[in-house]
């Protein structure tokens, strides 16, 4: 399945990213990378990355959520992950992001941790 991506802003000013299907190298990726850098620019320093759609995620994927963290936090705010499953998590927890980058079962702790 090919990404699918929305994302809704709460009152609270939290950002919530929806991620379907799977995140890999390429065009889709691309795409999504320049907009989590437009909604930080715009000062949407508050993101939670939903990942309960997403089904696999690579290398390429794993780095650009750390940019997007990086970028996040210069800009003064945050960014935590909500409920990866399975391979997802599998290769968060590999990878060791789930060190740097906050990981929760919810997508309300999410925006409670940011």
């Amino acid at each position: 399945m090919i990404l699918q991506t929305n994302y809704r802003t709460l009152e609270s000013g939290v950002v919530v990213l929806e991620l379907q299907g799977k995140l890999t190298a390429g065009t889709t990726l691309t795409m999504l990378e320049l907009e989590l850098k437009k909604l930080v620019g715009a000062q949407a320093t508050k993101l939670v990355v939903d990942m309960s759609g997403l089904s696999y995620l690579d290398s390429a994927g794993v780095g650009m959520l750390m940019a997007s963290f990086g970028a996040a936090r210069s800009a003064g705010g945050n960014m935590a992950v909500a409920v990866p499953q399975g391979r997802v998590r599998t290769t968060l927890e590999l990878t060791h992001v789930d060190r740097v980058l906050p990981m929760t079962e919810s997508v309300d702790r999410a925006c409670e941790t940011v």
